[in-house]
């Protein structure tokens, strides 16, 4: 069961990686990112496209695991 960070005032930070979002700390001083994927302007996609589905590439992940470590809890 995973709970919902809550944020208080000043605890949302900008987007510091285009592909994680926004950093935000809850009430727990949990770290979570929050931000919406596009496929528009995204030419990379087209290659990933099966049954009209966007399949997002598995090398994205790595990335955004990687960029969530650096700016999660510091490089």
């Amino acid at each position: 069961w995973a709970q919902e960070a809550t944020l208080e005032p000043g605890k949302k930070e900008r987007s510091v990686h285009p592909l994680i979002g926004e950093k935000m700390i809850g009430l727990d001083e949990s770290i979570s990112f929050y931000g919406e994927l596009q496929t528009a302007g995204r030419s990379y996609l087209k290659d990933h496209v099966i049954f009209d589905s966007t399949i997002y590439p598995g090398s994205a992940f790595i990335e955004m695991l990687l960029a969530a470590g650096k700016y999660g809890i510091g490089e």
